[in-house]
């Protein structure tokens, strides 16, 4: 799964987003025709060429403080400090 804007939640840990990204990009992006679908769970359906030239944003944002113990659906909620 990919959703637009991101990777997912990786509960602000570094390495796991650095490992996150980089199997998105190798398995999916590397492989996959610009023409792919995909179907987040969350946010609206797009395709991998849609989505390709966020790569760079993505890799390049800094992980969100996280308060306490988060799921990925509380990400954008009461688990990023204002």
């Amino acid at each position: 799964m990919v959703p637009i804007g991101g990777v997912g939640n990786t509960r602000g840990d570094a390495a796991n987003f650095v490992s996150l990204i980089n199997d998105v990009e190798r398995k999916l992006f590397d492989r996959l025709p610009d023409e792919t679908w995909f179907y987040p769970g969350p946010g609206k359906d797009s395709t991998l060429g849609a989505e390709r030239p966020s790569l760079a944003d993505w890799r390049s944002r800094p992980l969100p403080p996280i308060k306490g113990e988060c799921t990925w659906f509380d990400l954008f909620s009461a688990c990023i400090r204002p």
